[in-house]
């Protein structure tokens, strides 16, 4: 009986160890959460305020990585302190966005990446002020995407009426999940955003959608643009070119999503 026992706990032992392997082995995105709290509401304030300088932050095999606003992934160099905080050193911003004296200043600043129940908090270091920021790791159950495709989707989330080519109304209050699931549509039962574009002013240029349809295998491939004023979407049909490379965007309008309801 004992044995039986003893080899219950190391079997117990060593599903643990298995699970917490996997979970090791998981990358996960953390997203500012006063960021992702103004895009769902989809007020129309300034939101790339929330995403500077660092616009997420990924962990994986207990490494962190961070990618600064519309920056490349860079590895988190610092060690821990004392009080187990990572510290993060040479923070490099696109300089596309930021001045140089911008670059200069950041680096004046302490930063230290601190785990918080199931958060992530970005303490900063200014002389003798400090101030912190919340990261998480999804919302409504969406475990975050890389960040580009997370802001769209969160973007793109919402309750829309769909117009055709012709502008004439063909479904009313079609709810958009962050999961990918479509509800109250004749016509779709899924979507998948495969790749965002961006602008400048960080509204997208484009977003490459794949729609579900459901009474059939099909699947239609759309370019979705996003219009900041109305919070609207173009529809067009796209198809990607031999080389796999270039894209093909119709000229005509397929559908056009708009909001059943514009937030104030």
């Amino acid at each position: 009986m004992k044995q039986i026992i003893k080899n219950t706990i190391l079997f117990l032992t060593f599903l643990i160890s298995l699970t917490s392997f996997a979970q090791d082995k998981e990358t996960i995105w953390w997203i500012p959460d006063a960021y992702t709290k103004v895009i769902i509401d989809k007020a129309s304030s300034d939101k790339e305020v929330f995403l500077k300088p660092i616009e997420a932050i990924m962990s994986k095999n207990g490494k962190y990585s961070i990618q600064t606003y519309r920056g490349m992934l860079q590895p988190v160099l610092g060690k821990k302190n004392l009080s187990g905080k990572l510290g993060v050193k040479n923070i490099s911003l696109n300089l596309n966005y930021f001045t140089s004296e911008e670059q200069d200043s950041i680096n004046k600043y302490k930063y230290f990446i601190v785990p918080y129940k199931d958060s992530l908090v970005l303490e900063i270091y200014g002389g003798k002020t400090i101030n912190y920021v919340k990261y998480i790791k999804e919302v409504r159950g969406y475990k975050f995407d890389e960040p580009r495709i997370a802001f769209s989707k969160m973007l793109f989330e919402g309750e829309y009426d769909i117009y055709d080519s012709e502008n004439f109304k063909i479904d009313s209050h079609v709810r958009f999940f962050l999961d990918g699931r479509i509800q109250g549509s004749a016509i779709w039962n899924f979507y998948k955003l495969n790749k965002v574009y961006v602008s400048d002013e960080y509204n997208h240029l484009y977003d490459l959608f794949e729609f579900h349809s459901i009474n059939s295998n099909q699947i239609l491939n759309f370019a979705l643009f996003y219009n900041k004023e109305d919070m609207s979407w173009k529809v067009y049909e796209y198809s990607i070119m031999k080389d796999n490379y270039r894209i093909n965007i119709s000229a005509k309008i397929i559908f056009t999503f708009k909001r059943s309801s514009v937030p104030d």
